[in-house]
This record gives structure tokens, C-alpha cells and sequence, in this order.
């Protein structure tokens, strides 16, 4: 199996295709697979903090992204993290084509209620910028034993980060699993405040997901859409996840360029995860 993995990472990514890439901000890489209803262990502390306190958990993380904007295939992000019960601390590096690279410190805490949980994460940016950190809060909520809702507010700081102003942005899903967690939905709706000059309002976008977990082979498909406001797909990314709360994910992301789609990023990740004892 750890084979075909490192097969299939390789043919992906030797497959991508340019990327227009120019802006000089890029989003956690866990912000295209994972939801704000779905993180629970130390990636939460960047899709949703409020994630890291759904167990009594103690989790690693690492991840690589690749793209291939020009010719050649590279390295554009990658980041470490750690969660304990609640206690989180990440890194983010984020190489630009312009070799303008940007680091990022995040800190986040979560913390549990009777049928939910909150977080708050905390972060700061080695870049230019008028206010080079922010703030994100986040919720999740369960509604019933295979249902639950969730929401995060992004960005409270307003930072301008290397010439790009960050928007505020609201996010806000549902999950769902049903057939003994074999099928599990996920839908998220965002909306992003509009930060260009002379412009205000708030721009909209949709996701929608399914993950099928096989659980005789510890085995884990996952699929998820972007939708533009006017219900154009952006972006899709598929996957695949092997092992259990300790696991090994691999995913890819297609866009639509000129009608047509194209592959144009590929990403690894590890995670090493462990309940506590006594706290099932």
C-alpha cells in the first residue's frame, strides 16, 4: 500500500499542469479537503479551531503541497502542527514564484460544552504588512449523534499580508454520516467580504463533499467541489486517506482553465493521532 501511495504522488504530480498563480497569499492546503464540520485533530487548528477539542486527542501533523505553475514541478507549502487536548501550535511556509516566501506561526485553543465545542486560533505572518496577524473563532455544535453543524469567522484582524488584504470571511457547514459512518456528506457555505479598492459587499462561494470509508481495508475515498457564486465549479479535489485517526492522505486538485480541466496541485499528509487513555 505504501507503494502505490508513493506511485500514485509521483504520477500526479509529474502530471500537473501551469498554474497562474501571481497572488503573494496562499490558504492552509487543509482548507481544500478538509470542512469546518469535519477537522478533529491537529489540522482543525487551521480550518476550524473550535475541531480541536471534539476529542480528548494528542495528534502530529505534516503536509506537502506540490504545484507546477511553469515547467517545473516545486514545492509550494508545507506545514508541521501538534494538538494536545485542546493546545495547538502549527507552522506554515509558503514558497511564492517570485521567491518572496512567507512563513506563518498559528496558535489555537478549543474548548468542549455539553454538545459542542468552541475555538479561537491565532496567527502571525513573516511578511510586509500594516498588521501582519489575525484572529479566527469557531463552533461546532451536534445536533444528533450523526448530524452536526459548525461555523468560523476568518481573518477578525483585517491584515494586510505581503500587498494582499485579507478579507473577513464567514464560513458556516453541516455533516452528516450515516450507514455506521461508512458514508458521510459534508456542504459548507462562505462568504467573503470584498476588500478592493472602491468595492464593498461580500462575495459568495459553496462546497459540497462525501467521504466512503472502507473499514475491512482502513481504506478512505474522499471528493469534494468548489461553486462559485453563480454555481460554476471552481475547483475539484479527490483523494484518498489510509489508516484511521493515525493516517496517511494523498489528494489532488483540478480547476477549470479555458474550458477544459486541469490538474494543477498535488498533496501528502501525515497525521499520527492518539485518544487518550480513559477518555473514549
Amino acid at each position: 500500500m505504501i507503494g502505490a501511495t508513493r506511485h500514485f504522488l509521483t504520477v500526479v504530480a509529474l502530471s500537473a499542469i501551469p498554474c497562474a498563480l501571481d497572488a503573494q497569499f496562499r490558504p492552509a492546503r487543509t482548507l481544500d479537503y478538509l470542512f469546518v464540520t469535519g477537522a478533529s485533530d491537529a489540522r482543525a487548528l487551521w480550518v476550524n479551531p473550535a475541531g480541536l477539542a471534539v476529542l480528548p486527542e494528542a495528534s502530529v501533523m505534516g503536509e506537502f503541497v506540490l504545484e507546477r505553475p511553469d515547467d517545473e514541478t516545486r514545492l509550494a507549502q508545507w506545514t508541521i502542527g501538534l494538538n494536545s487536548r485542546g493546545f495547538s501550535l502549527g507552522y506554515r511556509r509558503d514558497r511564492f514564484e517570485n521567491e518572496n516566501n512567507m512563513g506563518t506561526l498559528r496558535f489555537g485553543l478549543g474548548l468542549p460544552f455539553t454538545q459542542g465545542t468552541l475555538g479561537v486560533g491565532f496567527s502571525w505572518y513573516s511578511a510586509e504588512g500594516d498588521d501582519a496577524r489575525d484572529v479566527d473563532v469557531g463552533a461546532l455544535y451536534g445536533l444528533a449523534p450523526s448530524l452536526n453543524v459548525a461555523a468560523t469567522m476568518r481573518h477578525i484582524g483585517r491584515p494586510t499580508v505581503n500587498g494582499v488584504p485579507l478579507p473577513i470571511t464567514f464560513a458556516g457547514g453541516v455533516h452528516w454520516a450515516g450507514l455506521q459512518g461508512v458514508l458521510q456528506l459534508q456542504a459548507e457555505g462562505q462568504a467573503m467580504e470584498d476588500r478592493r479598492a472602491g468595492e464593498s459587499g461580500w462575495d459568495l462561494a459553496y462546497r459540497g463533499g462525501a467521504i466512503i470509508t472502507i473499514p475491512q481495508i482502513s481504506l478512505t475515498l474522499l471528493g469534494n467541489v468548489d461553486v462559485s457564486s453563480d454555481f460554476n465549479i471552481d475547483r475539484v479535489h479527490f483523494g484518498f486517506a489510509v489508516g484511521g485517526r493515525t493516517s496517511a492522505t494523498a489528494v489532488a486538485t483540478a480547476m477549470s482553465r479555458m474550458g477544459d480541466p486541469v490538474l494543477n496541485a498535488v498533496s501528502a499528509t501525515g497525521v499520527a493521532s492518539n485518544v487518550l487513555l480513559g477518555q473514549r
